[in-house]
């Protein structure tokens, strides 16, 4: 299963694939951090937390989305 911007990538390079319809499931993503690091990951949690948090109340995570998505607003969930 292709997410759609995969599959929309896939289409673009002229591969014989056509989506259609609605995507079957939605598939949230988020970044992840080691916690086996020797260095206390508290500190830049709470930072990217805070940071990704101002970018969805002022828009910019949407703005981001559309820009590059042609229009669609991955930053909301489905």
């Amino acid at each position: 299963m292709f997410t759609t911007t995969t599959a929309q990538g896939y289409v673009d390079q002229n591969n014989p694939v056509k989506i259609v319809g609605d995507p079957v499931f939605y598939e949230p993503l988020s970044a992840a951090i080691d916690k086996s690091s020797k260095l206390d990951p508290t500190s830049f949690v709470k930072a990217a937390d805070t940071i990704v948090g101002e970018m969805h109340a002022d828009g910019t995570l949407t703005d981001l989305s559309k820009k590059w998505y042609d229009g669609l607003d991955l930053s909301k969930q489905q």
